[in-house]
Formats: structure tokens, C-alpha cells, sequence
């Protein structure tokens, strides 16, 4: 698995939407890619953030890479907008 270095978080993206709110179908290629999702891991300078929690992000922010059939994304703490709270 990744470990993040510094103020590093490694964040799994919720699955792309593919369906509006209106119940119509999103064409393959035109998802929306979430702005949110739960924290994997966390680097060593993190401070306001914990593994597992269920957070918020800027849109176009961080590195994409996938893993394990899953969407993950890298960030710096700063670019983490707030934390949901369910």
C-alpha cells in the first residue's frame, strides 16, 4: 500500500456519479468525479485529519492514480475543504 510523506493524505474518491439527480443517465466519459471521500492514510505532519474520516476536497486538486480496482487521490492537507460528518 501507499504510505504519504509529509502533509500528505491519500484519500479513496467516493464512485463517479452516473446518474443526476433528475434520474437521467450519464453518457460513459462525461461523469462527475467526486469531491469527496474517506481518508486512507495520512503523512507524518497531518494534523487536523485522521484515517477513515470522510472528507471533503477542492475539485481539481491532488494526483489521481488507481489501485487495487479503486480510485485513490493524493493531497496536501491544505487542499482538504472540511470533514463530513455523518
Amino acid at each position: 500500500m501507499f504510505t504519504p510523506l509529509g502533509n500528505r493524505v491519500l484519500v479513496e474518491r467516493l464512485p463517479e456519479e452516473t446518474m443526476t439527480e433528475g434520474g437521467l443517465y450519464v453518457p460513459t466519459g462525461y461523469e462527475r468525479k467526486a469531491s469527496e471521500g474517506y481518508v486512507r492514510g495520512i503523512g507524518p505532519d497531518v494534523k487536523h485529519i485522521s484515517v477513515d474520516e470522510h472528507i471533503m476536497f477542492a475539485k481539481y486538486s491532488g494526483s489521481d492514480f488507481e489501485s487495487m480496482g479503486k480510485d485513490f487521490l493524493i493531497l496536501t492537507e491544505d487542499d482538504v475543504m472540511g470533514k463530513i460528518n455523518e
